[in-house]
């Protein structure tokens, strides 16, 4: 039951380490990271004068977002953005795609179902299993205001990063917490037919 979602899980972790190895080029930017931003652009465009063309417009929206102005939505999709455009939809495809895995990883699944699973572990109690959904509720929101708040301090991809992974270990701890309760139900099964045979 839990093996698909560890394997999503591990899978998404991977991606996270291996493939998106950068920040955004604007947060790297920003931390005066020059080094792994030209890097970080040197994997989206392919020549010098896209990646200088890139900076110069990363450096002049950072300075106008800093004096106060906004970007619209006539910047966005004019014709000097057009490549970044493009670039950006693949990104948002490899987003849809991360979102997707991060749905089959089963977070969501033990949210709609999490009265069920702690019914089965309180034995009866009827409170147990309402105290913890509305915990574990409360964790969910608790997680995302922490992760708004820390966000651009830290960067998103090392949070996701140490999230997916948290995931893993939680994921495989409920898979190994499951097997150790089969074995003891089996083993206590056998002791007491045994001491009634």
């Amino acid at each position: 039951m839990l093996g698909f979602p560890i394997i999503i899980a591990v899978l998404q972790t991977a991606l996270f380490l291996f493939v998106f190895k950068y920040e955004t080029p604007k947060f790297l930017y920003i931390r005066k990271k020059r080094r792994i931003c030209d890097e970080a652009l040197s994997k989206i465009y392919i020549t010098n004068a896209d990646i200088d063309r890139v900076m110069s417009k990363i450096k002049a929206v950072t300075l106008s977002q800093g004096a106060g102005g906004e970007a619209g939505w006539k910047d966005l999709f004019g014709r000097t953005y057009i490549t970044a455009l493009i670039v950006v939809l693949g990104i948002l495809t490899v987003t849809l795609a991360l979102h997707c895995f991060q749905q089959l990883a089963g977070g969501n699944t033990f949210m709609m179902f999490s009265t069920k699973i702690f019914e089965s572990a309180a034995k009866g109690d009827h409170t147990l299993p309402l105290i913890g959904t509305i915990l574990a509720g409360l964790v969910t929101i608790d997680g995302v205001f922490s992760f708004s708040l820390i966000a651009d301090e830290f960067g998103r991809k090392i949070i996701m990063t140490y999230g997916t992974l948290a995931l893993v270990i939680f994921l495989l701890c409920m898979a190994a917490f499951s097997y150790f309760k089969i074995i003891m139900v089996n083993l206590l099964w056998t002791s007491s037919a045994k001491l009634r045979g």
